[in-house]
């Protein structure tokens, strides 16, 4: 199982073949917060928490979802860039945001 790195739908998982790499599966779960957890129940369950919780068998991709959100982003940097921009502002009279 794994999301594919170039492409446009970034919140759908994918399943596949470990032979050939064939896609054998794919469904929506948004990924927004990466995964909180991954734990693997039996050899037809595994419990995926990423903005939810979600099962998945993975011989087919099947399961329930319950979407929440599990996560928060985190806007520090771009707080900081902010006060620094208006304070080099205030200083110099350039202002940066």
């Amino acid at each position: 199982m794994g999301y594919r790195i170039l492409s446009r739908k970034k919140s759908t998982l994918y399943g596949f073949d470990i032979h050939d790499g064939e896609e054998i599966w794919s469904r929506p779960i948004n990924r927004d917060y990466d995964w909180n957890d991954v734990m693997f129940v039996n050899n037809t369950t595994t419990v995926l928490v990423a903005v939810g919780v979600h099962t998945i068998d993975p011989r087919d991709g099947s399961g329930w979802s319950y979407d929440s959100k599990t996560g928060k982003k985190d806007y520090t940097a771009a707080v900081a860039g902010t006060i620094l921009g208006l304070a080099s502002g205030r200083l110099t009279g350039h202002y940066l945001v």
